[in-house]
């Protein structure tokens, strides 16, 4: 017999967990690995098929109930979390959209100063 869903949900919540400590100790965007994202993705679409085919008593089982629960809680926490991290990427973009135009507009300078001389 494989995992339960209760322990698949619990499994996805300390993949959750474990990622959230990390984005909360970076508060810079450095410390977010498509790894990472990867791995949740993968989580989150294990913990809905697991859900999904459960049989009618696991999912009127007390333990799969409780497991719902955290797993909703840290769902929520996950879902601030990664919309934060979302606007960071975005303000990131948009320093490195200015830099790369600044450096253009330096190139386009030394190129004139070049003509120049």
């Amino acid at each position: 017999m494989g995992e339960s869903a209760a322990d698949i949900l619990r499994n996805a919540g300390k993949t959750f967990q474990d990622w959230l400590g990390t984005a909360k100790r970076n508060s810079d965007t450095k410390g977010i690995r498509s790894e990472d994202i990867k791995a949740i993705s993968s989580a989150l679409q294990r913990a809905e098929k697991a859900l999904r085919k459960a049989p009618r008593e696991e999912k009127d089982s007390p333990e799969l109930s409780a497991e719902i629960a955290s797993y909703r809680k840290i769902l929520q926490e996950l879902q601030t979390t990664l919309e934060h991290v979302g606007i960071r990427l975005q303000i990131r973009r948009a320093q490195m959209t200015g830099a790369k135009s600044h450096l253009q507009a330096v190139k386009r300078w030394a190129e004139l100063t070049q003509k120049l001389r």
